[in-house]
């Protein structure tokens, strides 16, 4: 019987030991007992249910996790699902037919916040003078003629090509948003059940998020039934060679099965779901578990034993389950969810393999064991392979000591160079098969349309004033700088796209009443939901991409950050340039010049395939400031003169011949003496108050406001030409006529009267108060999947060192005071340790990524590894061999290190056959970490203890105090 030192420590072990050792003093009551436990959890694991959906992993105070929720919650931005039909030809009367079908069913289910395609997405035209607002699908004549017409103009519309049609007129695009509050992998799979009733399988293609996210769970389940098995037959395997009995295979694992039973219970008893890590965390406690069994067992049949082998092995077994458990536990600490289901699931399912093993198979010893023992005697001519294997491993590291050290260190210093080298990988896609139906979709999303993966640039303040509108379009513009996203749509957008139809411009009126006269006929469209709140005080500009790769996400993610972070602020300015020195007015002008050269190029990256290059800003700028005023041809003064006198009859009402010839007159002055000079409405009013006099006096006030304003437009709309006809002759040809539309836009902002700065711009200038003609609180970050990946990336390398830090820690600690000797617990970690750096460098240079799966492993293996080295140490102390007999000690418990190692090293091999990449990574990573650590265990261990000999409890010292 083991006897206790009188340290703390050891004291409660042996305590735990001798209660633990009532079982089998009652076996039968034991048996009964545990059955009983496992036929009510095995009924409660039924309540079990599925949560893949990973923005429920995300930590509650990280500042980014609220605002994420924040703009979902709002916008419902972030759940999107995406449906596209292959219908060879989309305007054919069939072919609408489809898309109305599939968009009306599709807006039924339960949970879904909006829906868009080319059946119901809003659209405006000029007509007559006036705006009409209607549904797209509306406007369709179902004839040939009338249908031709429809692709003419959706093919046309930036908004329509490429986002809600492919280019080629093939495939068909439906968006739907999913209500925050709904489960959205539940109505994603709704979605993709409809569709596929609905259409030929093979000519439907769902892609986004949440329905990436619900192939994880079909492949998850689908994995449960392969790998479980197949972990199952590898471990059967690997205790059949070593104990070369049929009940040396059937103990452990029915115990190791046994506690599988109760953790499903005891998850589904406080909420833990199954995730995508389920299946590694079941072949575990499988592999895991059963190792305490082996260890157990092992005692049982060695001669060595006493009159109670469990008592004798509990100590070690408790010892390295609780340190194992332990390290597992440093997961909590991680700021993502499945990370710590994951340490707290195996923690859990050891404990209870620690407590199975120590209770219930002692029981069925004492129970069945005389038979059992017969059963299990292997012939004679059939040895034990693993116990030489390991004493012959344990001495020729000792003898080749140099060797080892010396291969060691130069495998540590290349694999620490590896480690620079590896990536991150939080993104579902791309841990799905390539020939997967839904990577497949991802492609028909990234090459016809605009991609699956949504970003978002979020935006609080009034988002009626035309200077937030204005920064919006600003925004935007520089976000198309960036390759890789298209699909762009907004408020400012639809406001803008008025305008141009309108007044011809693609920009936003400088007054508020002007985007009040443009949003009332935008009032109560469904579109609208996606893009504004209803009080007008949070808004969103929405951009698609095809980028899949998560360092692709994260690096322009990163891009988006810095543009805000420098280009952007929490105060929005917007200037009256006629209340400024004409000093500070040219200061202000060159900012402008400058802001809107960059805007350009920008556009012109986009419009341009990205031909054009950031170095164009210098020359387009020049262009700007060379050509901004020029004053207007005698030509042009006589052709606005005469339309000004239309424009008195047709919009004014003034039909006396008398009053049009004298504000024909006046126009004329107006153009002739500010021909040098930016003509503003306000500016020019004194000079038409005395120029104008056979107006009515009760309409003249209104008249001469309409005039000048109409003034300002014509003389920008004339010089917004000319320079735009200018900067066509410094680019590339063939931008079209998106981006001469957009351009347009741009350069009438050079003319506004009333610019809009964020105040960081305006930081190294007096700008008097009477000059500033209003001043906002904003609020721009950016949002989405992009920004989603970038948190997940930041907390991956985070937990990843916080949990290898800490089990590192605690795993010494524990060891320290279970064994009571500090060089025990260095001995341990080094072995350990140098298993995970080697397994880090491989990773880094195989391009293995740190995902869900491999982010685990720094933490897991440290708990896992150091189980050899724990009964390594506590065998040898007990014995009375000297340092250099160590390979006795290796040759008594080699047989259950490796046994156990491989064990487990089999069921995560098991994992390469799941069909999701983040199991296949776990299982390879932490199956080659747990092969290196055992052959570490039997090789730099035995070394280590005899180059820095320890004592053992009889009192050897071998020249040392075991400090």
């Amino acid at each position: 019987m083991a006897r206790s030192s009188g340290k703390p420590v050891n004291i409660i072990i042996s305590g735990i030991s001798r209660l633990l050792s009532i079982s089998t003093r009652y076996p039968w009551f034991t048996i009964i007992t545990v059955t009983v436990i496992t036929l009510l959890l095995g009924g409660i694991s039924s309540r079990l249910v599925i949560n893949n959906d990973y923005d429920t992993w995300l930590p509650e105070g990280d500042p980014l996790t609220v605002l994420y929720k924040e703009v979902n919650n709002t916008f419902n931005a972030a759940a999107v699902a995406l449906v596209a039909l292959d219908l060879g030809d989309v305007f054919t009367e069939e072919g609408i037919e489809k898309i109305r079908r599939t968009t009306e069913a599709i807006e039924a289910i339960p949970g879904v916040f909006s829906v868009m395609s080319l059946a119901n997405v809003i659209d405006f035209r000029e007509e007559e003078g006036t705006i009409e607002v209607a549904r797209l699908g509306d406007r369709i004549e179902p004839t040939p003629e009338g249908l031709n017409a429809f692709r003419d103009y959706v093919l046309s519309r930036e908004l329509y090509a490429g986002t809600f049609v492919s280019r080629d007129a093939r495939f068909a695009n439906i968006i739907i948003n999913i209500l925050d509050e709904a489960e959205e992998v539940e109505v994603s799979k709704v979605i993709k059940e409809t569709v596929e009733n609905m259409w030929e399988k093979e000519k439907t293609y769902l892609g986004g998020d949440p329905v990436y996210t619900a192939y994880i769970d079909q492949y998850m389940m689908e994995d449960l039934s392969v790998t479980g098995p197949l972990a199952l037959g590898f471990m059967v395997l690997v205790l059949l060679f070593s104990f070369r009995s049929g009940w040396g295979a059937l103990l452990p694992l029915s115990l190791a099965g046994v506690a599988v039973i109760w953790l499903m219970g005891i998850k589904a008893l406080v909420g833990w779901p199954l995730n995508v890590m389920t299946s590694a965390v079941l072949v575990l406690v499988l592999a895991m578990g059963s190792d305490y069994a082996v260890h157990v067992l092992n005692r049982f049949r060695s001669p060595e034993s006493g009159d109670e082998p469990s008592l004798e092995i509990a100590p070690p077994v408790i010892m390295s389950a609780l340190t194992t458990i332990v390290g597992l536990l440093t997961f909590a600490t991680t700021d993502i969810a499945v990370l710590k289901w994951f340490g707290a699931e195996i923690a859990v399912g050891l404990a209870i393999t620690m407590f199975l093993s120590l209770t219930l198979l002692p029981s069925i010893m004492h129970a069945f064991g005389s038979r059992l023992m017969k059963k299990w005697q292997a012939p004679k001519d059939r040895p034990d392979r693993f116990t030489p294997i390991a004493a012959r491993l344990g001495g020729w590291g000792i003898r080749h000591r140099v060797l080892v050290l010396g291969s060691l260190a130069v495998a540590v210093i290349a694999a620490a160079l590896g480690m620079t080298r590896i990536k991150t990988s939080s993104n579902y896609l791309e841990m799905l098969p390539e020939d997967s139906l839904p990577r497949r979709a991802s492609y028909i999303f990234r090459d016809h349309f605009v991609g699956s993966y949504a970003q978002t640039i979020y935006v609080k303040g009034a988002v009626d004033h035309p200077s937030l509108l204005k920064a919006m379009i600003r925004i935007e513009n520089f976000h198309r700088s960036l390759p890789d996203f298209s699909g762009y749509s907004s408020i400012a957008d639809l406001i803008a796209e008025e305008n141009h139809l309108v007044n011809g411009t693609y920009s936003i009126p400088d007054t508020r009443e002007g985007v009040s006269s443009l949003w009332l006929l935008l009032e109560g469209d469904p579109m609208l939901r996606n893009l504004v709140t209803p009080d007008r005080t949070r808004a969103i500009v929405n951009a698609y991409t095809g980028l899949e790769d998560g360092r692709d996400m994260k690096r322009v993610s990163y891009t988006v950050d810095d543009f805000l972070a420098e280009e952007t602020g929490d105060t929005l300015v917007t200037l009256d340039r006629q209340k400024l020195s004409p000093d500070l007015d040219e200061k202000i002008l060159q900012i402008i010049l400058r802001e809107t050269a960059r805007e350009l190029t920008r556009l012109a990256m986009y419009y341009s395939d990205y031909a054009v290059g950031e170095e164009s800003a210098g020359p387009i700028r020049d262009l700007l400031e060379g050509r901004r005023i020029e004053p207007l041809t005698v030509k042009e003064t006589e052709d606005l003169a005469d339309r000004s006198e239309r424009y008195t009859e047709k919009e004014l009402f003034i039909s006396d011949p008398g009053a049009k010839e004298e504000i024909r007159r006046a126009v004329t002055k107006i153009l002739n003496s500010w021909k040098n000079r930016d003509i503003w409405a306000e500016a020019v009013l004194p000079e038409l108050y005395t120029t104008i006099t056979r107006v009515p006096l009760d309409e003249r006030t209104l008249v001469i406001r309409d005039l000048a304003g109409w003034i300002e437009a014509e003389v920008r709309r004339i010089r917004v030409g000319r320079v735009a006809a200018e900067l066509a002759g410094t680019l590339p040809e063939h931008l079209g006529p998106h981006f001469e539309k957009r351009a347009r836009g741009a350069l009438a902002e050079l003319y506004s009267p009333l610019p809009v700065f964020f105040s960081v711009k305006l930081r190294d200038l007096a700008i008097p108060p009477e000059a500033v003609a209003s001043e906002m609180k904003t609020f721009v970050r950016q949002m989405g999947i992009p920004t989603f990946y970038e948190i997940f990336d930041r907390l991956l390398h985070r937990s990843q060192i916080q949990s290898l830090g800490l089990a590192s820690f605690f795993v010494f600690f524990m060891i320290w005071i279970g064994l009571q000797i500090v060089r025990g617990a260095f001995f341990a970690l080094s072995s350990v340790l140098v298993s995970i750096i080697l397994i880090l460098g491989f990773m880094g240079g195989t391009g293995i990524p740190l995902d869900y799966g491999t982010v685990l492993t720094g933490g897991l293996i440290i708990g896992l590894g150091v189980d050899g080295v724990i009964h390594i140490i506590y065998h040898f102390r007990r014995s009375r061999l000297k340092p250099e007999e160590i390979t006795v000690t290796v040759s008594e418990v080699g047989r259950a290190i490796t046994t156990a190692n491989f064990t487990t090293t089999a069921g995560l091999f098991s994992l390469v056959l799941s069909k999701i990449s983040a199991t296949i990574n776990f299982g390879l990573i932490n199956g080659m970490a747990i092969l290196i650590v055992t052959i570490l265990n039997l090789v730099l261990v035995p070394l280590l203890i005899v180059l820095f000999p320890i004592p053992n409890s009889r009192g050897n010292q071998s020249g040392t105090d075991g400090s």
